[in-house]
């Protein structure tokens, strides 16, 4: 698990999308008019760019705010910041004590009991505590502490990862509400699969309002949706992990599906010894990754699924690719590392589109 926290901008992230101006510059003869609308969100910004329907009424505002309200549901039910958030509210509860969760919340704990189970415990959002542990996590972040030279104790290790577990969080009807023995060690954290459900959230309150063409970004997660103004697929880049690599940049066309994508080279940290660790850490251990690919994407139906399992592959490297495999509608890339942090090759699950855009002209 990486720490994607909603606390602060994730610097993980390494999608760049196209741009109106871009838009506009491969499309310059328009009928339909085109919105674009941006702010703030999760700890990071959103943008979106859609074509109203025809009989639309609603003012350019009007749109900013239908699309801020999704986000701000979402945001308000997981926060890691929020104290009323349902995350909080059930880490503060007294042992035993049910908590009934939003909607939003519930669907999102489904989801993330399903990739915990399909990538084999890679996937875990009760080990916040471990995050914190390593120096990675959202109180510290939050507070501006500086990061200690030293790797926690093995002893500590062991017991932060005795007390994590996502099977100790127990439901009742259904995930409608949930309890634990001790739910203040397992300090949920949503942060790497509810940023994805937020793009979800706004492409379905979008359709909702009869849209059907849009591109939808909250701090790098991305869904498409039809077609970009002029027609064709929405173009998409994922940008090199490494400023001296563009030739690692993928581009992409893209309708009606959703992109991740998780990075490690631009967030670790280095010990007093000389040890470079990363930030994604293994649930199973309870310590980082060693070699843990430099970026890792992934295309799927749903965006919450492409983030959680952009994070579960940054745990399991290339054995992961497999596991995508064998699932319908999801792919992935991942570039890999070598010793000394240079990359060693990229590789990409069997449908990864295999036509780039060369051109944004």
């Amino acid at each position: 698990m990486t720490s994607k926290t909603f606390g602060h901008r994730a610097t993980n992230i390494v999608v760049a999308l196209a741009t109106a101006m871009f838009l506009f510059a491969c499309n310059k003869t328009v009928e339909s008019p085109i919105v674009q609308v941006g702010g703030n969100t999760m700890g990071t910004t959103w943008v979106a760019t859609l074509t109203p329907p025809t009989d639309n009424d609603r003012s350019h505002g009007g749109w900013l705010l239908l699309i801020q309200k999704a986000l701000d549901e979402v945001d308000g039910a997981m926060s890691t910041y929020r104290a009323d958030s349902d995350l909080n509210r059930f880490t503060g509860a007294q042992p035993g004590s049910p908590v009934p969760l939003s909607p939003h919340t519930q669907t999102v704990l489904v989801a993330a009991r399903r990739v915990h189970r399909d990538s084999h415990g890679a996937f875990d959002p009760t080990i916040g505590g471990l995050l914190e542990l390593w120096g990675f996590g959202v109180k510290r972040t939050n507070a501006g502490e500086a990061f200690s030279k030293e790797a926690p104790e093995p002893a500590a290790i062991l017991a932060q990862l005795e007390a994590s577990g996502l099977s100790k969080v127990q439901s009742l009807d259904g995930d409608a509400t949930i309890f634990a023995e001790n739910p203040s060690a397992l300090y949920l954290d949503f942060s790497a699969i509810a940023k994805g459900y937020g793009v979800d959230r706004v492409a379905a309150v979008l359709r909702e309002n009869h849209v059907e063409n849009f591109l939808i970004e909250v701090g790098g997660e991305v869904v498409t949706g039809g077609q970009r103004p002029g027609g064709g697929p929405w173009r998409l880049a994922i940008e090199s992990p490494l400023p001296d690599r563009p030739d690692l940049t993928a581009r992409l066309q893209l309708t009606d599906r959703a992109l991740a994508t998780s990075g490690n080279y631009r967030n670790f940290r280095e010990l007093g010894n000389g040890q470079v660790i990363s930030h994604t850490i293994d649930p199973r251990t309870g310590r980082p990754v060693e070699d843990a690919p430099a970026s890792v994407s992934v295309l799927a139906p749903t965006c919450m699924e492409a983030d959680a399992w952009a994070t579960a592959l940054s745990v399991l490297g290339r054995q992961g690719l497999a596991i995508i495999e064998g699932m319908p509608q999801v792919e992935a890339r991942m570039i890999l590392m070598a010793k000394g942090r240079e990359v060693e090759r990229i590789r990409t699950t069997s449908g990864w589109p295999k036509t780039p855009v060369q051109s944004a002209e």
